[in-house]
């Protein structure tokens, strides 16, 4: 019956996201990417809409697998974040592909396990920084990280409990790589 609960939460908090996801994009002919970006910490679907050709929004949806990968849990946990970027630096290399630095601040929000503690909420400030390497078929690799400051709430019978989500610090700096395409 648990099990049944937590996985009733995460697909509220996907159909959440994917709502995020459609909501984010306006209808222009401005660059936009989908792709996947996975590390250690998990896996998400990442959307990016340029605004203009230093600044863009980026919306991710995907699953937490840190207790999955170490077996502390059968279920993962889930997330929804939109953030939103600055270009710093953008070099075209001689051979074709660009090379380009980004970061942004964003927010995120879910329902995972935290360090020790059981299933709840999970809200909070998230940072993004990456190094992508676009390539002129459309293709797009990425290194990065996106640590998260925010809160973890266990919800009991008759109170509710706050505390730091740790594991958005102590997970958010693993590497993250990415593949998005560009369309």
């Amino acid at each position: 019956m648990c099990s049944k609960y937590l996985i009733n939460k995460l697909l509220i908090i996907i159909a959440a996201a994917v709502l995020l996801l459609s909501g984010t994009a306006r209808i222009n002919a401005q660059p936009k990417s989908m792709g996947l970006v996975q590390s250690l910490n998990g896996i998400s679907i990442s959307y990016e809409h340029y605004l203009d050709t230093d600044c863009f929004i980026q919306a991710d949806t995907g699953l937490i697998l840190t207790d999955v990968f170490f077996g502390r849990s059968n279920v993962p946990g889930g997330y929804a974040g939109f953030s939103w970027n600055f270009i710093f630096f953008s070099k075209e290399l001689k051979y074709g592909p660009i090379l380009r630095i980004h970061a942004g601040p964003g927010i995120v929000a879910g329902y995972s396990i935290d360090n020790k503690r059981d299933w709840g909420p999970i809200f909070g400030l998230s940072g993004n920084i990456a190094l992508e390497c676009e390539y002129e078929r459309g293709v797009t690799l990425s290194i990065g990280a996106s640590p998260v400051i925010g809160s973890h709430f266990l919800i009991m019978k008759d109170s509710v409990n706050m505390g730091m989500y740790k594991r958005g610090l102590t997970y958010g700096f693993i590497p993250e790589l990415g593949i998005k395409f560009n369309f």
